[in-house]
């Protein structure tokens, strides 16, 4: 009368190793800091690992898209961050068995991240009905600490103010300074611009002239300063160029 029983263990043991052992999609998130600047750009790195035994296929063309790349944001774990466009993460996206992709996505393209605090991240890849999620992430956006500004009014348009500040911040226990470019009486952000690592033994310069040509000068290393231009458009602010030079002002040469 034992054994039975046994073979009904055995074969209860044997089922729940077949659904252990089943195939599934994975998906995980990585994003490049843990702290970002105020109106700086967020690029999350989406893994996308498909070990089941079908295709799994996104296709933001298709009426019904049920399937899809969705990402869930919280301002101080509470509040969602809004979604200021409502365009598909992916408009393609094709997986075969086995088969593992990177996408590249910008956050603050379709979410807004411009509050001050902390904000936690994860990412959920709908298909066939089922969800998979990735690990939650914390990060931080903080207002960096201002050494200089200048204010200039737009070339062609006097009577539009733009002001140009340097901050620095902290990552990895080094020190980087950032371009923010921004407009106060409408409230528009131009950019905030990563211009490298920063030493504060030379405190950094900001000239913008007439034209809207605008000149950073930062110490970067021992005996290495960083020269960084922009252009000011009506609506934009264009990276130029960055030269390394030397302490006389010549353009600086690293070691092979």
């Amino acid at each position: 009368m034992k054994r039975p029983v046994c073979l009904l263990s055995f074969l209860a043991l044997a089922q729940l190793c077949a659904v252990n052992v089943w195939a599934d999609v994975h998906v995980s998130l990585k994003l490049e800091h843990v702290e970002y600047l105020q109106y700086e750009k967020v690029t999350a790195f989406v893994t996308i690992y498909n070990d089941d035994d079908y295709k799994v296929v996104l296709d933001s063309s298709k009426t019904n898209r049920a399937d899809e790349l969705r990402f869930t944001i919280r301002y101080a774990m509470k509040k969602p961050a809004v979604r200021i466009n409502r365009l598909p993460l992916v408009d393609y996206l094709e997986l075969k068995p086995g088969e593992k992709k990177t996408l590249m996505i910008d956050l603050t393209r379709w979410y807004s991240l411009s509050k001050v605090g902390s904000y936690d991240v994860f990412v959920e890849l709908e298909h066939g009905g089922r969800v998979w999620s990735s690990k939650r992430m914390l990060i931080d956006v903080v207002d960096g600490i201002e050494t200089t500004s200048v204010t200039r009014s737009i070339p062609g348009d006097p009577n539009r103010i733009r002001k140009y500040s340097l901050r620095y911040w902290n990552r990895n226990q080094k020190e980087y300074l950032f371009l923010r470019a921004e407009e106060p009486q409408s409230e528009i952000v131009y950019g905030v611009f990563l211009l490298g690592g920063l030493i504060r033994v030379f405190k950094p310069v900001i000239d913008v002239d007439r034209k809207g040509n605008i000149t950073v000068l930062h110490q970067s290393g021992r005996n290495m300063f960083t020269k960084t231009t922009f252009k000011s458009e009506s609506y934009a602010v264009n990276f130029i160029d960055q030269i390394y030079l030397n302490e006389q002002g010549v353009p600086y040469r690293r070691r092979k």
